[in-house]
């Protein structure tokens, strides 16, 4: 089974001009909301939640979970290898 994140597709002839795979786009997904998490009211609204002042490493491992945010994408192991 082959799963895909965005798909193009020509609308007049139904062809598939360009695809990114769901993989592909979970890490984009989990890029965006890394650099989003930099900007002054994203991290201070994500600190003011969290109660305390949040680490790189805090924002990582939100990242990871943007990542992750494909439960049947983890279940078919498209994940396999990314790190």
């Amino acid at each position: 089974m082959q799963t895909w994140g965005k798909l193009q597709i020509d609308e007049a002839s139904g062809v598939v001009i360009d695809r990114l795979s769901l993989s592909s786009h979970c890490v984009d997904v989990a890029s965006v909301f890394r650099e989003l998490c930099d900007l002054p009211a994203i991290r201070r609204n994500l600190e003011h939640e969290a109660g305390r002042t949040l680490t790189e490493i805090d924002l990582d491992r939100f990242a990871v979970f943007a990542l992750m945010r494909f439960p049947r994408a983890r279940g078919l192991g498209l994940f396999v290898g990314l790190g």
